[in-house]
């Protein structure tokens, strides 16, 4: 994943609410705070905005969960479920035993979203799996790909289910 992350640009408070604010308008997104997040990624410029969050007791080089939320700025019109066939077809490119699954598709949503999973068995650049669920979403200035990864094949149901309702509770809010 680590080179994915870098392809694509690889905190809140006790309740840990997390908001991307470009204009006037923000993510809000409530981490659990059982991780005890700390951030070790915070970047941004006129595009983009990225932070990663990892739980404290881990480090940037051996963390247990990850967590990433990027805006990218100014796309107003992007297709949620075209992004994340993109996304799926790029880390094909270093897993191509990767599966893709749709956990739930909105797409008449004043702001449309899409909460899917990836499976990674190993990564070629790594040797190590890696899956994730991933939350999209399009506000009206902007674009939200938010993900959790664990260093694993496969995801238990049990952990898709607490994320989808974690992804799925996210608002778009106006500041």
């Amino acid at each position: 994943m680590k080179s994915f992350q870098k392809k694509l640009f690889a905190f809140s408070g006790f309740i840990f609410l997390f908001a991307f604010a470009y204009s006037q308008e923000a993510l809000r997104i409530e981490w659990p705070d059982e991780y005890r997040w700390k951030k070790v990624l915070d970047q941004e410029n006129e595009e983009i905005r990225v932070i990663e969050i990892i739980p404290e007791k881990d480090s940037v080089d051996n963390w247990t969960i990850l967590g990433q939320m990027l805006c990218i700025k100014n796309m107003p019109d992007a297709d949620v479920k075209k992004v994340s066939d993109l996304i799926f077809q790029e880390i094909k490119k270093s897993s191509p035993e990767a599966k893709m699954k749709i956990v739930e598709y909105q797409p008449d949503d004043q702001y449309p979203w899409i909460i899917f999973t990836i499976e990674s068995p190993q990564y070629e650049d790594t040797g190590t799996p890696e899956s994730q669920v991933w939350y999209f979403r399009q506000g009206l200035q902007s674009f939200y790909m938010n993900f959790v990864a664990v260093k694993q094949k496969k995801l238990s149901k049990k952990f898709v289910k607490k994320w989808k309702k974690i992804f799925s509770n996210a608002q778009i809010v106006q500041l």
